[in-house]
């Protein structure tokens, strides 16, 4: 399957670059950050899991292109009727990359989005589900089902550790969607 892998970190896009290279260019790299919109953004951070364009002000940081989930879309990188797995590990702007890719969300595709332990407000679930089209979709480890969402208390039951991420899914497609009844189907079957 065609992948495409976005860094915004020059440090870090090296070596993706590199992973691709050794591994026969199964994926195309791109350096960019996520956002609402294209444009210039200043990273900031020292490590992988802190860089971020979320209130980028630090003079230490580096100025990185900006590119929104649509322009994918317009730029010929994906079509509009493709079936995509997008994986939104973006460290605080999330929200903004929602927003920019309302085009390419309202098509076959499928967010994966961190929940962080630490947010007792379920910022980014609480965003795909009262602010978009989006089903909320979370996988409940009690049930061992993923469940669409229609309120947020299951969050305080799943997040249990503050210092870990949990995974939620937005999607309006239905070849998504029933690709998580089949998940489920198959995990029930596996229990009987």
């Amino acid at each position: 399957r065609k992948a495409i892998a976005i860094e915004p970190s020059s440090k870090n896009f090296a070596k993706l670059s590199n992973n691709a290279k050794i591994n026969g260019n199964r994926f195309e790299a791109m350096q960019n950050a996520i956002g609402a919109t294209r444009g210039i953004a200043r990273l900031s951070g020292t490590k992988h899991e802190a860089f971020s364009i979320a209130g980028g002000t630090d003079a230490g940081g580096e100025e990185v292109p900006v590119l929104a989930l649509d322009n994918l879309l317009d730029d010929g990188k994906i079509s509009r009727d493709g079936k995509y797995l997008i994986k939104l590990d973006v460290e605080g702007v999330e929200i903004e990359a929602i927003k920019g890719g309302t085009r390419v969300l309202q098509g076959d595709a499928v967010i994966l989005c961190e929940e962080h332990g630490n947010d007792p407000n379920h910022t980014v679930s609480r965003y795909i589900l009262e602010q978009t089209p989006l089903k909320l979709i979370v996988h409940d480890p009690i049930s061992d089902r993923f469940e669409t969402l229609s309120e947020l208390s299951i969050l305080d039951r799943i997040k249990v550790a503050s210092h870990v991420g949990y995974n939620v899914f937005g999607t309006s497609s239905a070849f998504w969607q029933d690709r998580f009844n089949r998940l489920n189907a198959a995990a029930s079957r596996r229990v009987h």
